[in-house]
This record gives C-alpha cells, structure tokens and sequence, in this order.
C-alpha cells in the first residue's frame, strides 16, 4: 500500500493536535482519523506515537484491520521482530488486547 510522506506543515500541525490533547485542551474528535496518513518519521515524541497508536486502536476498522496495521506500523524495530509479521501482530491484538480495539475512551 502506496502513503505520501506528511507534509511539514500536516506533521506539524498533528504534533500541534497531539500536545493539545495531550493537555485535554482539544477534544478527541479533532485528532479523529489523522493516524491513517501519519508515517513513521524521526522527530516524533514517545506520547505523540503511543497516542496515534491508541487513536488508531479506537478507530480500527474490524473489516481490515487498518488500525492494527498502523500500530504494528508505528512499533519499533525491536518490538516488530518479536511480534510480527503482522497476522501474528493482529492475532496478538485480537487474543491479547480486545478492549483496545474500538474503545470509547482511554
């Protein structure tokens, strides 16, 4: 699956999203599927990846999985070569972690 690389100014302003909700000054809905064109990228604080990870969990779509694929996107190498590939990853979700996927809230 082909993404375009953020834009310098979508990256910032999703890391602006993140600090803002970070500090509940932003409601979720704001950051509400932005996870679905964000890239692995340097620069990104630990909060802003777990964030977009939980995001991504909430809204996953149980058709294909695409929150799950974009979690396992975001894992490190490490963490990937432990866990992946990622059928394994998504079992691993699904066995492991249900209440992470399409939660209310965190």
């Amino acid at each position: 699956m082909a993404t375009t690389p953020l834009r310098p100014r979508r990256a910032l302003g999703l890391a602006f999203a993140v600090a803002l909700l970070g500090y509940g000054l932003v409601p979720r809905a704001f950051f509400a599927g932005a996870w679905r064109s964000a890239l692995p990228e340097e620069g990104r604080s630990a909060t802003e990846v777990v964030r977009l990870q939980l995001t991504a969990l909430q809204e996953n779509n149980p058709e294909n999985d695409d929150g799950i694929a974009k979690t396992f996107d975001f894992a490190s190498t490490r963490n990937k070569a432990v866990t992946g590939p990622l059928p394994r990853f998504a079992h691993m979700i699904h066995a492991g972690y249900p209440l992470l996927l399409n939660a209310q809230n965190f």
